[in-house]
């Protein structure tokens, strides 16, 4: 609050309350009233320079702003710290934010950065160690967030020695499940050496096929020694050494806010709370229009699952006005904000002894200051435990020490702390993260725990947006309506068959009625068609791969190729998970499909795969291929591979090329856009 509102409600509080003056006349001058204003100024102006000569906000968290010398050996001894995250589902963003509570407490003013707000230029003359944490999203690509830096670093004009001055060290985040496994993180530690950058710890390589946390954990063991060692020596005593050497501090902290000092400050809706909580992104809170059963309910089982077609209107409440209009391209991806619900949300304020409906501001602690809270405030309980807090993601190992040092019940506490510890890893890896065990499970087996919620809040994973690939066009409909095609998770647990898996979002979007309203964003895709209707088009997409591929079915009615456009769908039994049947035969007979090939992988004595039916069709596809087809996959990684590796088996049978010759034919394919993947593991 700015001072002069700060000084016009103080007059406004004197004129109020302060007893009649005596009738005695005032000097000539100068009445009473102005005497009393002008001290008052005046011991404002005092206090707002005693904090620090400004009435300026703090610095937010994203700052790359270091502090001055003498601040950062008064309260940090080793100095400073960067950590920058390229991050697209929230993994990266959160490991950086833990790596930079953690290096605070062991002496380093360490910033959490998110890696578009890095300004690359600055790093040649960066005196801190930068820490990278880089994932990669889809088939080898950088995440939106790490573009700017991705482009910058690949400029050809870099100098060789541009980086000179630089220490670094890089943490890739990926799956094996994907071909170009840690791609941006290899691509980093790799391009920030040829710009000279001296490393001062390993690349670190995490397999979200496996234990991504396990392996983010070991290579931070050694992070700490490394970087003591780089900046030699640090000054002693500054914290060093095991896990056990360093305390939790909390960042911030919870005031309550009475209802009315509240009311002034808080968002009017759920809507505006999510608009404060994605700033970047430009939402629209948009109407359910439909919400259909594609599989044959009597046939579906559990292991088959539910999918559903969800239409949304696209006229709907937009970001800083009552009403706008969602644009959308066919096969883009639609954003959605995460819902718990209010059920859930209740569930975990009993667990925490709170009141939902209690309002809060968060104060930033010793340890926290400079750094903007971690989600909007001031907030609702609700708004908080609705859409920030995933409380049934796997518990990060700082929330479960968190929870053990607030545990009454010493049984609970040691087994916390054991979850926690490095002794503790196997059963960690099984009990929290295979079953997973989340925040509102551990807080319900665990009634004498009473953790404070600005640690908690700080601590917990984050709700991130699940993008669902459009499964429309809007042409059909004029651009009022935007499609999803969405499978409803709900599956037994791999390693933990007696616990179900369930989708937080395909729940949410499964359970909508009509009526009701959503929260999305578009981000554009490179699922685009080709601009000549003389150039063929090869579509493979199984399951709900089948999408993008609807929507394309939408533009092609409209549009008049000449090109063969052939589309392999496969599913599980051609009565059960047959999605869309109608609509591609149909689109089949007319002649916008020149041929729609199915797999039905149960139907018969034996298994049978669209990369199955792309093989029986090689000499066709060499064919497509050489005339300059466009080929699009979407669907899981899985078949991600073998697609594409019968695509090489072509390659070498109907074009005589050799292996190395048809990977590299391919890779130009994708170089060019005639090779785009979409897939998920």
């Amino acid at each position: 609050m700015s001072a002069h509102v700060i000084l016009a409600a103080s007059v406004a509080w004197f004129k109020e309350k302060a007893p009649p003056l005596p009738p005695s006349p005032p000097p000539p001058s100068i009445d009473v009233l102005s005497v009393l204003v002008a001290m008052l100024l005046v011991l404002l102006i005092a206090l707002i320079f005693r904090r620090g000569g400004s009435a300026a906000a703090p610095t937010t968290a994203s700052s790359t702003a270091l502090p001055t010398a003498s601040k950062a050996v008064h309260n940090y001894p080793r100095g400073p710290l960067l950590i920058s995250w390229g991050s697209q589902t929230g993994t990266a963003e959160q490991f950086g934010n833990d790596l930079a509570r953690e290096a605070r407490q062991r002496g380093y003013d360490a910033r959490s950065v998110d890696l578009e707000e890095l300004v690359p230029e600055e790093l040649a003359s960066q005196i801190a160690p930068v820490v990278f944490l880089m994932s990669t999203h889809g088939e080898g690509e950088p995440t939106d967030n790490a573009i700017p830096f991705y482009t910058w670093a690949n400029d050809t004009i870099r100098d060789a020695q541009e980086l000179a001055s630089l220490r670094f060290a890089v943490f890739a985040l990926g799956n094996t499940q994907y071909e170009h496994f840690c791609f941006m993180g290899k691509w980093a530690q790799r391009r920030l050496l040829e710009l000279g950058a001296t490393p001062v710890h390993e690349l670190g390589l995490g397999n979200d096929d496996q234990d991504l946390q396990a392996d983010f954990e070991a290579w931070r063991e050694g992070l700490w020694p490394a970087l003591s060692a780089a900046i030699k020596g640090g000054t002693e005593g500054a914290a060093e050494g095991s896990e056990a050497a360093v305390a939790f501090e909390a960042s911030f902290r919870c005031r309550w806010l009475p209802g009315a000092v509240a009311a002034p400050t808080l968002p009017s809706s759920s809507f505006e709370w999510l608009c404060r909580a994605f700033p970047k992104q430009t939402l629209y809170e948009c109407r359910v229009e439909a919400n259909l059963e594609l599989t044959n309910p009597e046939l579906t089982n559990l292991k088959g699952g539910s999918v559903r077609h969800i239409e949304l209107a696209c006229n709907c409440t937009e970001r800083g006005r009552a009403a706008g209009q969602l644009r959308y391209a066919a096969a883009d991806d639609l954003g959605v904000c995460c819902d718990n619900g209010h059920a859930l949300a209740e569930r975990t304020a009993r667990a925490l002894g709170l009141s939902l409906n209690a309002s809060f501001e968060m104060l930033a602690t010793a340890r926290g200051a400079g750094m903007a809270p971690p989600l909007p405030s001031p907030c609702t309980l609700e708004h908080a435990l609705r859409y920030y807090a995933d409380v049934r993601a796997p518990a990060p190992k700082p929330l479960l020490k968190l929870l053990a040092a607030h545990t009454v019940d010493a049984a609970h506490a040691r087994r916390l702390e054991h979850l926690a510890s490095a002794a503790g890893k196997e059963e960690y890896t099984q009990w929290i993260v295979v079953e997973g065990r989340g925040l509102l499970e551990l807080l319900e087996e665990n009634p004498s725990c009473r953790p404070p919620l600005g640690a908690v809040l700080e601590l917990v994973p984050k709700l991130s947006p699940r993008y669902y690939t459009i499964s429309s066009s809007p042409i059909p409909s004029k651009g009022a309506r935007v499609a999803m095609t969405v499978k409803v998770l709900r599956e037994p647990r791999q390693g933990a068959e007696t616990r179900l898996k369930e989708g937080v979002c395909s729940t949410q979007l499964g359970a909508l009625a009509l009526g009701q309203r959503v929260v999305v964003f578009v981000r554009a895709s490179a699922f685009r068609l080709p601009r000549d209707p003389a150039t063929p088009v090869l579509m493979v997409g199984p399951g709900t791969g089948i999408a993008p591929f609807r929507a394309f079915v939408q533009e092609l009615s409209e549009a008049r190729r000449t090109g063969e456009t052939r589309l392999y769908f496969g599913c599980r039994h051609a009565a059960v998970d047959f999605l869309y049947a109608d609509e591609l035969r149909a689109a089949e007979c007319a002649g916008i499909l020149t041929k729609l090939r199915t797999a039905f992988s149960r139907d018969g004595p034996t298994k049978v795969y669209v990369q199955q039916r792309l093989r029986e069709d090689g000499a066709l596809v060499y064919g497509l291929l050489e005339q300059g087809a466009h080929v699009y996959l979407c669907g899981g990684t899985g078949m991600g591979r073998e697609v594409v590796s019968v695509l090489a088996e072509i390659l070498g049978t109907h074009g005589k090329l050799t292996h190395a010759q048809a990977s590299e034919y391919l890779k130009r394919m994708t170089s060019q856009g005639r090779l785009v993947q979409e897939l998920w593991s």
